[in-house]
């Protein structure tokens, strides 16, 4: 699959650096907040856009417009986590927060090591903003719960088993093997 990617860029010395950094990626040296400028690169058959610039209120806005051309996965980047009520009021139910992505990231690494002392945790995958925990762990060869069935352990309530890897090879929870098509 090929996908064209389009950089808008202000500043002439970030557009040559970007140019040189993605040397697969179209870069414009232009405003990017500007409509006639949007529109001359064919915003309206584009698929994705993401408006990233340093003024949340120009990322919203110029997202807006966007999404009235008929773009269809639109993304603002929006450092004020209290303008929230605005990406609700403008319907964008994705939009990029840096805080809020390294407090994920804190928060996962924090739960980690802290689910890891004494367990075989590896890592935590905070998904659906946060609202499911997706651990990844190993099971030591003298874990009391080797070779029975995943249907005959006392589970706490609320926990759901949906992927196993036995002996590197992957297995949806009732022992299945997977194809190289995704869990069934």
């Amino acid at each position: 699959m090929n996908i064209a990617v389009k950089i808008i860029e202000k500043n002439l010395d970030k557009a040559l650096d970007h140019a040189l950094r993605f040397p697969d990626v179209t870069v414009i040296c232009g405003d990017g907040t500007d409509q006639a400028t949007l529109l001359s690169e064919n915003l309206d058959g584009m698929d994705g856009f993401v408006s990233l610039t340093d003024n949340d209120e120009e990322n919203v806005i110029i997202s807006m417009f966007a999404e009235q051309q008929g773009v269809e996965h639109v993304v603002p980047k929006v450092n004020r986590v209290e303008l929230g009520f605005l990406l609700k009021k403008t319907g964008f139910s994705n939009a990029v927060t840096p805080k809020n992505i390294a407090a994920d990231k804190i928060v996962q690494y924090v739960r980690a090591m802290q689910n890891s002392v004494g367990s075989n945790v590896e890592s935590i995958i905070l998904a659906t903003d946060g609202q499911v925990e997706v651990p990844e762990f190993r099971v030591a060869s003298n874990c009391r719960f080797i070779g029975r069935q995943v249907k005959d352990l006392l589970l706490k309530s609320g926990i759901l088993v949906a992927f196993i890897t036995h002996k590197s090879r992957p297995m949806d929870a009732r022992g299945i093997p997977v194809s190289g098509r995704g869990i069934r």
